[in-house]
């Protein structure tokens, strides 16, 4: 697809709020077996999976309209999805979770993504890519990303979502009675967490993110509490595999202990030129400078940063650590800007619990 727009009202706001409410209310939880959901899943669903699958979408934008004018407005210059998907074979009932999995093939990635609110831009993100691939009982995730610039300008945000959600939550309320609602029960959550513990526990699990150039700029009030943060590289890495001798575990907790005692695991993190400045501009061009000396105005500063976590048994673990070029300085604007912080936190509080004893008084009134 090419050239697409598409615009979105504020009765999309509206409708949302409904779905969230309909999902909030589940009237007949599915039960069914642990064998049916580990087995029969993926033989469910396999006729209807395309086992090949493109997607391009090109130069598309994508408008927010409120009270007759543009709200926010995002452009995408490239989006594609690929995938490839093998179905199991399942011949009998004691086929193991190895020969069930299915072999899937995806592939994602996104090209100059422009976010902007009030002729301000929100979000810049110059390239993303993600592929994935479960192969032999072996899930492998690679993620890349490539200039990502986030501006949070608390004025703005702040009143765009009180105005999207919360007013529409509100308005919701005092038109519509509140419906009986089923909680979902117990048993339906643990069936598909045990799922989940299962294909985890017989899955091998390698995963590595690398980003580049990654920033964040916050106006938390005008251009006198700014500070910009970021990064230029980082690198994570991730290996996760199952212990030849699985322990049973109690349910507390039961699928967190899995993957810390009864799984081969290791992690690493390696951070470059990590910098946080006061001010209304980034330093992510200037990070190279700031390994040699100090410039004013930056509370904080690491030239490298790396750990690595590993375990050695079933209740040993190993960290390592390492840091180098490490600077901190205190001042009182840097006083302020946390002191803003917390304000703004607070405002945010503050709206959702107005929000809720409206929605509260409206039904009370309508009743």
């Amino acid at each position: 697809m090419d050239h697409t727009k598409a615009v979105i009202n504020e009765g999309f706001y509206n409708f949302a709020q409904e779905r969230r409410k309909m999902k909030e209310a589940v009237k007949s939880p599915v039960k069914s077996s642990l064998h049916s959901a580990e087995t029969d899943i993926f033989q469910r669903l396999s006729p209807v999976i395309p086992k090949n699958f493109n997607l391009s979408i090109e130069d598309s934008v994508l408008t927010g309209m409120r009270d007759n004018h543009a709200d926010f407005s995002a452009t995408l210059q490239c989006f594609q999805v690929e995938t490839r998907f093998y179905p199991p074979i399942v011949g009998s009932v004691e086929t193991e979770v190895d020969d069930m999995l299915p072999q899937i093939i995806v592939a994602v990635q996104v090209d100059e993504l422009n976010v902007k609110c009030n002729r301000e831009t929100v979000l810049l993100l110059r390239k993303l890519a993600v592929d994935s691939k479960l192969e032999d009982s072996i899930l492998s995730i690679y993620i890349l990303l490539n200039t990502l610039d986030v501006t949070y300008n608390h004025k703005d945000i702040y009143s765009w979502t009180v105005t999207s959600f919360l007013n529409s939550y509100n308005t919701q309320g005092m038109d519509k009675l509140p419906e009986e609602t089923v909680p979902v029960k117990q048993d339906t959550v643990s069936s598909a967490s045990t799922w989940f513990e299962t294909l985890a526990s017989q899955c091998q699990i390698k995963g590595i993110a690398e980003l580049w150039s990654v920033s964040a700029l916050m106006r938390l009030s005008g251009d006198a509490h700014c500070a910009s943060m970021g990064f230029s590289h980082t690198n994570a890495k991730f290996l996760l595999k199952q212990h030849p001798d699985v322990q049973e575990y109690g349910a507390n907790w039961h699928f967190l202990r899995l993957l810390i005692e009864g799984c081969q695991w290791s992690a690493e993190l390696l951070v470059e030129s990590l910098w946080c400045h006061l001010g209304n501009s980034s330093l992510l061009s200037d990070a190279p400078l700031l390994k040699k000396y100090h410039t004013w105005s930056t509370p904080l500063f690491f030239g490298v940063f790396l750990v690595k976590l590993r375990n050695q048994g079933s209740s040993q673990s190993k960290f390592n650590a390492m840091m180098d070029t490490v600077r901190f300085e205190w001042s009182p604007p840097f006083g302020q800007f946390i002191t803003q912080g917390f304000r703004c936190i607070s405002e945010y509080r503050d709206a959702v619990q107005r929000s809720r004893m409206s929605s509260q008084e409206s039904v009370v009134a309508v009743m």
